[in-house]
């Protein structure tokens, strides 16, 4: 080997390496935090960097992210809750203890609010802090106007018998209709005469065997046989018999999410891969026409031979090229 050549090739060994050595920018801000380890001016792969939060402020995530040609998700730093005296006279509540005073509050930690002398707690008392922002409470007075009938709602009703007049502070109960979904509160309040917002009844879904048929699906699973589903339940398709998935497709699709009365039905398309002749089997015969081809979907008919017993069905469905769960015919 010439020195030339030698030369040479070190050259090339030299750039392959460095070439195949992943590099990333520089890592992404975090908004309330910074990089507080790792930092450097270029970054190759398996580099790392970690974040800290600003005080006050909680990580979600990682606080590392790696280097490999881009950068690992970075994480996230959710802001506190700040809950002012102002706030808390205001909606006439109360933190622990009976006490009014201004407090910071971490995400994700929850409190447990009171309501002032006089007034009516109507919804959860405890509640979280979520990246910021927090759901107070409804205390209402009890010695306020009074309300007349309690709204009405769709598709559902109250649970007790209308009076004409409820004092303040006082609720009913709705329930909804079968397979309507109740979402938000279950009751409403007499609020110095005014009503707090009652609940909605979520349509729920109705099975269509039109749309089913003309995408080539069908119930599966634990949704076979219903007629209904429920907001917010999820729904099992497959392909008919003689239908197959697209290409590209996922069987993930097939189960879909009921949403207020619609259903994102999938699709399947007619299969065109058609089956061999059906296969013989031992001690068994065709009690139907024997064809050299056969479409996808059809369907032949098997018998056993005198003396012998079918396990398995007597019919058999030609699907993806293939004759589905043949029967075998026991000898006595």
């Amino acid at each position: 080997m010439t020195l030339l050549r030698f030369i040479l090739i070190q050259i090339l060994l030299a750039y392959s390496s460095q070439k195949a050595v992943q590099t990333c920018e520089e890592p992404p801000d975090v908004d309330f935090g910074d990089i507080i380890s790792g930092g450097k001016s270029e970054y190759v792969e398996s580099d790392r960097v970690q974040y800290h939060c600003n005080p006050g402020y909680m990580l979600a995530g990682s606080e590392w992210i790696s280097c490999n040609g881009s950068w690992t998700p970075p994480p996230k730093c959710l802001a506190p809750c700040t809950i002012t005296k102002e706030q808390l006279e205001d909606k006439n509540i109360f933190l622990d203890s009976n006490r009014r005073r201004t407090i910071l509050i971490p995400s994700a930690q929850t409190i447990e609010f009171s309501c002032s002398n006089g007034y009516k707690l109507t919804t959860p008392s405890v509640r979280t802090c979520v990246d910021g922002y927090i759901h107070f409470p409804l205390c209402i007075s009890e010695t306020g106007k009074k309300c007349g009938r309690p709204p009405t709602i769709a598709n559902g009703d109250i649970t007790t018998f209308a009076l004409k007049e409820y004092a303040s502070g006082f609720s009913v109960e709705y329930k909804c209709q079968r397979f309507y979904t109740l979402t938000g509160q279950n009751a409403s309040f007499c609020n110095n005469g005014n009503w707090t917002k009652p609940p909605v009844c979520l349509e729920p879904c109705a099975v269509s065997i039109t749309e089913m048929q003309s995408r080539g699906v069908e119930l599966s699973g634990s949704s076979k046989g219903k007629e209904y589903i429920c907001h917010g339940e999820l729904v099992e398709f497959k392909c008919q018999l003689g239908y197959a998935l697209p290409a590209l497709s996922s069987t993930s699709n097939f189960t879909v999410r009921c949403h207020s009365g619609q259903i994102s039905y999938p699709q399947c398309n007619k299969d065109l891969l058609k089956c061999d002749s059906p296969p013989y089997i031992e001690n068994g015969v065709l009690s139907s026409d024997l064809l050299l081809e056969c479409e996808a979907g059809s369907t032949v008919e098997y018998k056993c031979r005198r003396f012998c017993t079918m396990k398995g069905s007597k019919i058999v469905t030609c699907h993806l090229r293939k004759w589905r769960d043949l029967p075998t015919c026991l000898g006595k």
